[in-house]
């Protein structure tokens, strides 16, 4: 069994796969990690109850990539390989400096090109909202990254004096008639109308008519409902379903 790792700023994602079929999932809040500096005991006791061959680490946390790592080679004795050093992902990578990309996203690029098709845009609604084009070639062709909804909210409350932190729901009007549901407004169709505007953008300028649009990330939930018309694929689980089909590459890059 493989055991993939996603480490992103908001939550850590993990997938056990039984032949290339994602057999479990769960995730960590990030900042608990961070406080405890180890994996909680209920993860622990999870992982143990496994038979992991081999692990797979992407990170855009860079501090804790070598305690996970230690964890799992501590816990489970085997081979861990982290994406960018040991694994190269191998898709062409467009970006003026390569290396600014993050590794989650070229997996994700990655995954959509394997798993579905090009030309495709991948749109990662997490602590950041990313937009990832993969071309008519198949090649990473760059992208967009956005505030996500939970830390706009955040800057929003602590920079105002007056505003309260809010629930992020659909209001009952469009048109606000208090300060919460005016700023639920403001999320909800603000946040909608954007990604539809960008998809329809993005779309323009890869000029494909056969352009398949994927949305993953934590808030998807959210979103979901908002943009069925738009988005073509939702898979939550992409970015661990790109890290298993790594499992058999080495540091060496391939096309």
């Amino acid at each position: 069994m493989i055991l993939t790792i996603d480490i992103g700023n908001t939550n850590i994602n993990f997938g056990i796969f039984r032949k290339e079929k994602l057999s479990k999932r769960f995730n960590i809040l990030t900042d608990e990690v961070k406080i405890s500096g180890a994996l909680p005991k209920r993860y622990v006791n999870i992982l143990k109850s496994e038979q992991i061959d081999d692990a797979i680490i992407c990170s855009v946390v860079p501090e804790l990539v070598s305690r996970i790592k230690q964890s799992i080679v501590g816990m489970l004795s085997c081979s861990v390989k982290l994406v960018g050093k040991d694994i190269v992902v191998p898709i062409k990578n467009l970006y003026s400096n390569p290396s600014e990309v993050g590794q989650d996203r070229l997996v994700n690029a990655y995954a959509a090109k394997k798993l579905y098709s090009s030309p495709a845009i991948v749109i990662d609604f997490g602590t950041a909202i990313t937009f990832d084009v993969i071309n008519i070639n198949g090649e990473y062709g760059g992208g967009i990254i956005f505030p996500g909804l939970k830390i706009s909210l955040d800057a929003l409350v602590k920079k105002t004096s007056l505003l309260p932190n809010v629930n992020i729901s659909k209001p009952r009007d469009f048109i606000g008639k208090d300060t919460v549901s005016s700023m639920q407004s403001g999320f909800y169709y603000g946040y909608k109308y954007f990604i539809e505007k960008m998809i329809y953008q993005l779309k323009k300028e890869i000029n494909c008519k056969n352009t398949i649009v994927i949305g993953t990330g934590g808030d998807i939930v959210f979103l979901k409902p908002l943009l069925k018309k738009y988005v073509d694929i939702f898979d939550v689980n992409i970015t661990l379903k790109g890290l298993e089909l790594l499992k058999d590459y080495s540091n060496k890059e391939k096309n």
